[in-house]
């Protein structure tokens, strides 16, 4: 729960989509016990988060989750916390488009076929403000047409300024915070 509040991502929201991850590692006969959140993702591996470990158990893969209505498009973004955090910015628990979780930027083919394979033409895509998420964005542009993927739109501006859609969450919550401290000194 510690290391949501640091991400500031609503505990009921990530349990909608992480699961708890317990883990030993024995280093030189002195077994240590670790927790991380873990993202499933199609290929039956899970993506393990912690403050002090990024990595994957099992298959490195994309996650689709699929829209309750019928749709043309999907949101797609790097990885599971950037995906959450919009969630949690838009108030919502469940998102109202398809949504794709790249899990890196190394699965942007895989991203693609996995959109062509649900016939879905539009991508709304929420990359970092990095180099890795400048190229994801062109790449998307570029080969999305040969996938079926005729409209590309970068949302990314709606966290302009800031790495990523999570760093944009947590600046908002600091600003509701301190909001919040100037009111309750001004009471």
């Amino acid at each position: 729960e510690h290391y949501l509040q640091t991400r500031a991502v609503p505990v009921d929201l990530a349990r909608l989509y992480f699961e708890e991850a317990v883990y030993r590692i024995d280093d030189h006969g002195t077994a240590r016990e670790y927790r991380a959140l873990a993202f499933a993702n199609d290929a039956g591996g899970y993506e393990l988060r912690s403050p002090s470990f990024k990595g994957t158990l099992g298959s490195k893969a994309v996650r689709f989750i699929p829209a309750t209505t019928l749709r043309p498009d999907a949101a797609v973004f790097e990885g599971a916390m950037d995906f959450v955090s919009a969630l949690a910015h838009y108030g919502r628990e469940r998102s109202d488009a398809n949504v794709l979780v790249l899990n890196s930027t190394a699965l942007i083919e895989k991203g693609l076929e996995r959109l062509r394979d649900e016939s879905l033409h539009t991508a709304l895509t929420y990359f970092d403000h990095d180099g890795a998420g400048r190229h994801a964005t062109h790449r998307f542009e570029e080969e999305g047409a040969r996938y079926g993927v005729r409209i590309v739109r970068d949302m990314a501006g709606v966290y302009e300024g800031y790495g990523d859609f999570n760093e944009f969450l947590k600046a908002q919550q600091l600003k509701r915070y301190r909001a919040q401290q100037r009111i309750e000194r001004d009471d």
